[in-house]
């Protein structure tokens, strides 16, 4: 990987904290389920996965997902994101790591990639039909734009209030987002169903925490190995009985820019 390319000025005020950084991998359960419903997805909309793709990666955070999905296809994906902190943590990727504000729309990348990847992105954005207008900008003629947000209001927690996460989504609700948009809707579908008590109970842990440090790490991070593996097996068996459950802690869609 090449050092990030700085495009943008961001203020410090945008940064991530860090511990979510520090946290998240690819063998942390929530990151392998969320890669699961992915190749799930890709495999029912028979998406290529062979042809290297140019993909960028809105969000990237510490690459995680940047190393997941070119582990599992051709593609080369390039990321960006504000934090560099986070950015520098980007290692093992084929592609570019940017500091860019992609509503500059640089002309650079004026119908660049094959795919965007937005993962839990949108949930923080104000103007969210400003924002997929620049992710458009990016994309070429029937490109695909792969979105993943938190599922089901009821399930807010002090976790969602740390994270900055304006909303929880249904799959009307990310429909939604898209009406006036140039882009058709392939697939959006739910995942995580049996995550669904375990954010009932982080809701009620964390109401009892004040330190936000304290609400990121209780609600993200496993306390014990063995937890981790836990989750990870309770993943393996939902995901070998239904690739769609009719709910779940989480919503992916799938959609097609129009040529």
């Amino acid at each position: 990987m090449s050092d990030v390319i700085i495009l943008s000025e961001v203020a410090s005020s945008e940064q991530f904290p860090s511990v979510y950084f520090e946290i998240a991998d690819e063998q942390h359960f929530w990151c392998r389920w969320r890669l699961r419903a992915f190749t799930a997805m890709l495999k029912r909309l028979a998406v290529t996965t062979d042809a290297p793709w140019n993909v960028l990666d809105v969000g990237c955070g510490n690459g995680v997902v940047r190393r997941q999905v070119e582990g599992m296809t051709a593609w080369v994906t390039d990321g960006t994101d504000f934090p560099m902190e986070a950015l520098k943590r980007n290692t093992g990727v084929k592609g570019e790591t940017y500091l860019y504000n992609i509503s500059e729309e640089q002309e650079e990348f004026r119908q660049r990639y094959d795919a965007v990847l937005l993962f839990d992105v949108l949930e923080h954005i104000h103007d969210t039909t400003r924002f997929l207008k620049s992710i458009s900008y990016h994309l070429k003629p029937g490109g695909w734009l792969f979105i993943n947000v938190p599922a089901l209001e009821l399930l807010r927690s002090p976790y969602d209030d740390v994270q900055g996460h304006l909303r929880r989504y249904s799959p009307e609700l990310l429909r939604r987002e898209f009406a006036g948009l140039d882009f058709s809707v392939a697939e959006i579908s739910y995942w995580g169903l049996m995550q669904i008590p375990l954010l009932v109970a982080r809701k009620i842990v964390l109401s009892l925490m004040s330190k936000k440090e304290e609400v990121y790490t209780t609600g993200f991070q496993p306390p014990a190995a063995f937890l981790n593996s836990a989750l990870t097996a309770v993943m393996k068996c939902e995901t070998a009985l239904t690739s769609r459950p009719p709910v779940g802690t989480s919503v992916m869609g799938a959609f097609r820019k129009n040529a």
